[in-house]
């Protein structure tokens, strides 16, 4: 993330096969009634902000990862591939890109017991939080350059090959891997699901082109893998770990039998918004249908706001890779939504569950950024 060292930290904190190139027409199809060009601008310029952050930086010139901004644009680079004036990859991304490469080339020395000089490559955290940290980035890194490799039927990059043998390197023996916690919700308080989330979506990516991955011991930590997520949902049955599940789910195909997935679908529509939306506040809901309250929205943008960007982009983005159809009428309601509650800004309404934060400041739109990421992918997913 910073992760989401930096959301907590500070100012306290915090991808899908992505959608495969599709024929224009299909694309503008889908867009119809939001303003792509400006969600991309602002991504790519919170993005850079994040890389000349001060703050984010560790060394070398590379900055840390952070799960509410650069891993979520990252992740949403071959999405935004697809839209129909076809945007070149900006400059931004290809160094963000070329940061993480040589994080994971020069991994050892990261990971070395400390960071020699003032400009050394360090983890994202040190401390009590250094070992979490290396964990939390082997994920993030093996996400980010395997969702951004070369396409084709060919192998992984020497990196992205690199950054998935990290990945597995430091799996723990729960099948997931520590999790950098700040108490911070969505990612930050009992993250390591979403970790794990991501973790599968890095792998299922991959695919048959990460040299290993008819291994034997890469088929075992699957496995493990699969393991965690399930019995974590149900240990800890949060309407957010089953979107996030559902998502996972699509790249690990053997992960929930087919009636399982219809009733994951089945709890996340029951929270639907009247509007179509959804909200964060209802993710922090258990499965059950209990009458809990879910996590208290204390702030949000604009005010009033219930049903947020990220909530919903997620939601939509898991349903169509769980292969809801277009034309459900829940999934339809919930790609009005986005269509039709994006700022002229290009992001989405935002709601805060930890501490309210002034909206237009750096660190209060870290949500934004993460929801606006997860909407472009949600609005561009073909299925």
């Amino acid at each position: 993330m910073r992760l989401t060292s930096f959301w907590s930290l500070t100012l306290g904190l915090t991808t899908l096969l992505l959608c495969p190139v599709v024929p224009t027409a299909h694309c503008e199809e889908r867009l119809t009634g939001w303003n792509h060009r400006a969600t991309r601008q602002y991504l790519d310029s919170r993005a850079g902000w994040w890389l000349d952050w001060s703050y984010a930086a560790r060394g070398k010139g590379t900055s840390c990862a952070s799960c509410h901004t650069t891993v979520p644009y990252a992740i949403a680079l071959p999405s935004r591939a697809t839209l129909p004036d076809r945007p070149e990859v900006p400059d931004v991304a290809r160094r963000l890109l070329a940061g993480v490469r040589k994080r994971v080339e020069r991994w050892d020395e990261l990971a070395a017991a400390g960071p020699k000089g003032k400009n050394a490559l360090a983890p994202i955290a040190g401390g009590s939080k250094r070992e979490a940290s290396l964990d939390t980035e082997s994920v993030l890194n093996a996400l980010t350059l395997a969702a951004n490799d070369s396409p084709g039927k060919g192998p992984l990059s020497d990196a992205a090959g690199r950054a998935l043998d990290i990945m597995w390197s430091r799996q723990q023996g729960d099948g997931a891997w520590r999790w950098l916690e700040f108490g911070l919700r969505p990612w930050e308080q009992d993250g390591d699901y979403f970790g794990a989330t991501l973790a599968a979506v890095a792998i299922g990516t991959a695919g048959q082109r990460y040299a290993r991955h008819d291994s034997a011991d890469t088929r075992r930590r699957t496995t493990a893998l699969q393991g965690f997520l399930r019995a974590r949902l149900a240990e800890k049955p949060l309407l957010h770990n089953a979107a996030l599940g559902l998502w996972a789910g699509s790249y690990l195909p053997d992960l929930f039998t087919g009636s399982e997935k219809k009733q994951l679908i089945a709890d996340l529509c029951r929270v639907q918004g009247a509007d179509g939306g959804w909200s964060m506040r209802d993710l922090g809901k258990g499965r059950s249908g209990a009458t809990d309250q879910g996590w208290p929205i204390v702030g949000s943008h604009p005010s009033g706001a219930v049903s947020d960007g990220y909530a919903t982009g997620l939601v939509v983005l898991a349903l169509k890779r769980a292969g809801v159809s277009r034309h459900d009428a829940r999934l339809a309601k919930g790609l009005s939504w986005l269509s039709t509650h994006q700022a002229a800004d290009g992001t989405w309404p935002v709601v805060y569950v930890n501490t309210e934060r002034n909206p237009e400041g750096n660190v209060g739109k870290f949500n934004r950024d993460a929801g606006a990421a997860f909407a472009l992918m949600a609005l561009t997913e073909p299925k």
